[in-house]
């Protein structure tokens, strides 16, 4: 990974690691620069932007989060867009939610820079909830931490089980149909 301040001009190709205001130009963290950004830059006067330019084996921060994210997600569980390497899990029905504390354990302790967290075991949830997050804060995730982080059997980390009336008296019985 390649970091730090650079010219309009000299930072096409990068990707921006702050917001950047200035006047009524408003770049946003993880902007590609290209050919407009570099006019827009020209024409409000900054001289100077910082920029990360990745190098081989090195993959973007919503890459990471994502295929993480995508990973841990069982069944009732809807993973949206990662952004500024964070990727949000939502249940996708109303049900129990089922966590897999130790997996979710051994995903904390691959790499101190990812962080996935998630709502306590057997909460109730209902459709479009946030249940977990999933964040990957470094602009750099070497693919090995990255494979590292994701679980190696077929099961899911976090998922959500349908339940009916009365689930609180029989939760951890079979979910009614």
């Amino acid at each position: 990974m390649k970091f730090g301040p650079a010219s309009p001009m000299e930072a096409i190709g990068g990707v921006t690691v702050h917001t950047l205001r200035q006047g009524s130009l408003v770049l946003k963290k993880g902007t590609t620069i290209g050919p407009a950004e570099i006019e827009a830059l020209t024409r409000a006067g900054v001289k100077e932007i910082v920029v990360v330019r990745l190098e081989e084996g090195d993959v973007s921060e919503d890459v990471a989060a994502a295929s993480i994210a995508q990973a841990v997600a069982g069944d009732g569980i809807h993973v949206e867009r990662a952004f500024t390497g964070r990727a949000n899990l939502f249940a996708a029905k109303a049900g129990v939610l089922v966590v897999d504390r130790a997996r979710v354990d051994r995903i904390n302790g691959v790499d101190e820079a990812i962080t996935f967290a998630t709502l306590a075991a057997y909460k109730p949830v209902v459709e479009g909830e946030m249940v977990a997050t999933c964040a990957t804060p470094r602009w750099r995730r070497p693919a090995a931490a990255r494979c590292g982080s994701r679980p190696t059997s077929s099961s899911a980390s976090v998922s959500s089980r349908p339940c009916c009336r009365g689930w609180r008296r029989r939760w951890w019985r079979r979910p009614c149909g």
